[in-house]
């Protein structure tokens, strides 16, 4: 008589990759020539930390591929602690 073996259910769990996003601002704000960098899931995450900690006062997110091209633009370089989004 044969024997099946055993069947193991295995479950999967799905976490979130993070990405880097690099928040920049515009000539009339004060961090202008600077950028934050956040950590997040998606780029909609990111934006919903920066209206979450500047209300929306800043003038762009970059995904770290596209943020290359333009970080010369932003010699003061990083200010802050990464920010963390979900």
């Amino acid at each position: 008589m044969l024997t099946s073996a055993p069947v193991v259910e295995t479950r999967i769990q799905h976490i979130p990759v993070k990405k880097k996003f690099y928040m920049v601002f515009g000539p009339s704000h004060p961090l202008h020539k600077h950028w934050i960098e956040i950590e997040a899931s998606a780029g909609s995450c990111a934006r919903k930390v920066g209206f979450d900690v500047l209300g929306g006062k800043f003038e762009f997110i970059y995904e770290s591929f596209a943020f290359d091209k333009f970080k010369e633009k932003y010699p003061l370089g990083k200010t802050g602690e990464t920010l963390i989004g979900d």
